[in-house]
C-alpha cells in the first residue's frame, strides 16, 4: 500500500508544479480530484505506523480538497450568474437589477481570486520538501 500511495503522491507533486495563477479552472479541478484519490488511497491502506503523522497528512489533504471545492463552486456560480445576467439583460431588466447583479458578480470574482491564491499556496505546500518528508516519515518510503 505504501508504494501505491507514494506513486500517487509523486504524480500529485508533478501536477502541482504546473499550477499557476493563469492555469485554467479545469487544472485546479483535476488537482482536487488527485488530492481526493490520494486521500482515499491512504485511508484504504491506513498504515499501522506513525498514526499521528498519518492523521496530520489526511487532515491537510482534506483541507486542500475543501479549498479547491470552494474554488470550483465559486467558478461555477460565476459562470451561471454571468449567463443569467445576459438573459436578464435581454429581457430589459431595470438598471437596479443589473447593478445588483454586477455587485454580486464582483463579490464572487473577489472570492474566486482569494480561493485561487489559497489553492496555489496549498498546492505549493503539498509539493514542498516538508510535505514530502511527512509522507516519507508516515509511509517509510523514500520520496526523492
Amino acid at each position: 500500500g505504501s508504494l501505491r500511495i507514494v506513486k500517487r503522491y509523486r504524480k500529485l507533486q508533478k501536477r502541482g508544479q504546473d499550477l499557476s495563477k493563469k492555469a485554467p479552472a479545469e487544472d485546479y479541478h483535476d488537482f482536487r480530484i488527485m488530492v481526493k484519490k490520494l486521500r482515499y488511497l491512504m485511508e484504504f491502506f491506513r498504515p499501522s505506523m506513525d498514526q499521528e503523522e498519518f492523521d496530520k497528512i489526511r487532515g491537510n489533504l482534506k483541507a486542500v480538497q475543501d479549498t479547491y471545492g470552494v474554488f470550483q463552486d465559486t467558478e461555477i456560480q460565476l459562470l451561471n450568474l454571468r449567463e443569467l445576467s445576459g438573459e436578464i439583460f435581454e429581457l430589459d431588466a431595470s438598471v437596479d437589477t443589473m447593478l445588483a447583479l454586477g455587485q454580486v458578480l464582483g463579490v464572487l470574482e473577489k472570492r474566486l481570486s482569494q480561493a485561487k491564491k489559497k489553492c496555489l499556496k496549498q498546492a505549493y505546500w503539498l509539493i514542498s520538501d516538508a510535505s514530502a518528508r511527512s509522507f516519507q516519515s508516515c509511509f517509510q518510503y523514500p520520496i526523492d
